[in-house]
């Protein structure tokens, strides 16, 4: 997938998050994620619709997984927003 198709789906995505249809905003950011499984900006938005549909645990595997990333990348305050929503009581 090209990054012009990938810009296209991920609007896409974020408009079924916006309208907050849980489910298909899982099937397109799913989509996305099997062509590129290391993107952070793919992996936080799958946490919060897990959140949202109540996959407690698979929302916290992907938010560690988007941390990972961010810090690895160079984007320690998107890995600790991220840390702030999903483990509150383990962030002063």
């Amino acid at each position: 997938m090209d990054e012009k198709t990938k810009g296209i789906l991920l609007r896409c995505s974020r408009t079924y998050v916006m309208l907050k249809n849980w489910p298909k905003a899982l099937v397109e950011y799913e989509g996305l994620e099997a062509e590129f499984p290391e993107d952070p900006f793919i992996l936080e938005p799958l946490a919060l619709i897990h959140q949202n549909l109540g996959h407690a645990p698979t929302a916290l595997v992907y938010a560690r997984k988007a941390m990972a990333v961010f810090n690895a990348t160079g984007h320690p305050e998107k890995a600790e927003k991220l840390a702030l929503h999903f483990a509150p009581h383990e962030h002063p």
